[in-house]
Parts: structure tokens; sequence; C-alpha cells
């Protein structure tokens, strides 16, 4: 498969002439031998990604696996057209190139100069509200409240007359699993309920829990409205430290 002719063609290439015919020989069996070695593993890698086509990614998988750099300027995407030679000795195949017009390259106008980079500094959100500027996502929806999710309507986290004065816009919808709502409506229910154990039992489980981090915020918008309710049936209650 692999030909002395083509031995003594690498070799005159690297500066080493006049190998014997028992060298090349010798050589021309080891390279045929180790590119077969090194087809094989390329074909498993092709069968393990259930294709029919033998790939150059394939074969460059194989070359790693033998430590051996992989092959550079090819693309498994791009179809690589050989042109066959006759000479006396032998037909020698040669990659097709595409000829490009070195005229035709100069005459071409310069592309455009790029852009400095800079760098500017805006607020994401400012108390749990975001700023209506055009760094920020508009949300489809503006008189949605800024946290989206829970099936029941009557807890609002922001009110919508709030929104048109601070001239703000909600920030991007966030939709909780039916599992969190779930969960969420449950402790929400076992901390109203009037046994002191099922209200323990919530918040021992709030407590440990570590998968509930997407409801942080509704418990906190919870507990925000509960405090503004007592202080608003009880103006004059003072807490102690």
């Amino acid at each position: 498969m692999y030909s002395k002719n083509s031995i003594k063609n690498t070799a005159e290439s690297l500066g080493i002439g006049k190998l014997k015919d028992e060298v090349t020989a010798a050589l021309a069996q080891d390279v045929e031998s180790r590119i077969k070695l090194i087809i094989e593993d390329a074909k498993k890698f092709m069968r393990h990604s259930k294709r029919n086509k033998l790939q150059v990614s394939d074969i460059n998988r194989a070359l790693k696996v033998k430590n051996l750099e992989p092959i550079y300027g090819y693309d498994s995407k791009i179809d690589i057209k050989y042109k066959a030679v006759s000479t006396p000795y032998e037909d020698i195949f040669y990659e097709e190139e595409e000829e490009l017009d070195l005229f035709t390259l100069v005459s071409e106008p310069l592309p455009s100069v790029p852009q400095e980079i800079e760098y500017t500094a805006h607020w994401l959100a400012i108390e749990g509200v975001q700023p209506n500027i055009p760094q920020n996502p508009i949300s489809l929806n503006k008189e949605q409240n800024y946290i989206v999710g829970l099936s029941d309507g009557s807890d609002s986290i922001n009110n919508t007359k709030d929104l048109e004065q601070n001239n703000t816009a909600p920030l991007v919808k966030h939709v909780l699993s039916k599992e969190h709502q779930l969960y969420f409506e449950c402790v929400k229910d076992s901390l109203f309920s009037s046994n002191a154990k099922i209200q323990m039992a919530a918040l021992d489980c709030v407590s440990s829990d570590g998968g509930i981090h997407q409801l942080v915020p509704y418990f906190i918008q919870l507990i925000s409205d509960l405090v503004r309710d007592i202080f608003a049936v009880f103006p004059n209650l003072k807490l102690k430290n």
C-alpha cells in the first residue's frame, strides 16, 4: 500500500538521499502497519459516534490515543478533493487547492477599523426593582410583578402604581416549578396554622432544606408583608432587641 518511492521522496525532502532498497522496503512496511493501526482505532471512534463515514476528527482522536500530534489544517465539514498526476513510475495524488488572484485581493477595499472596547456601569436592580434603561432587558408584561411564579395572585410583591411612579420596569420573568409552588404553599399554610407543632416542623424544614434557594425571595416577601400588616394594625407597636 505504501510504496518505496514515497519513502524516497520523503527522505529527499528531509535531505536524506540514496537510501538502499532494503531500507526503503522496511520503512514502507513499518509505515503501512502504523497507518493500519491508526485507521483501525479511528474506525472504533466512528462506530461509537454511530456514523458510517470516517472523518478527520476520528483520525485525530486515534492519534491522540497514541500520543501523536493531530492533523492540522483540515476540517471534517470540508470535502477534500484530490487530483492525480501520471509519472513514469506511478500516479501521484495531490490535494486540489483554490487559486486566488493576488491582484483581486490587493484591489479590494480594506475592512473597517474595529471600535475600541469601552466599559460602562449601570444598575441591574434598585431595591428589587429593575430600572427601565436600555441596558436592562425589558419584560413582556410591564404590569406584572417583578417575581412571577406563584399561582396565588393575592400575595402581591410589588404595586403597579409604584412602578409607574418610579418609571421602572419589572425584572425578568421567573417561573417556579409545580413542586416549588406546592412546597411554598404547604409551608405557608403550616406557618399560619394554630398548631404550634406544625409551625415548628415547618420552620425546621425550611432551615435545614438546602434545595429551596429559589424560594428565598418569596419567603422574604412573605415576612415583609406580615410585618407591614402588623404595623398597619398596631402602629404604636415597638420591638424589643
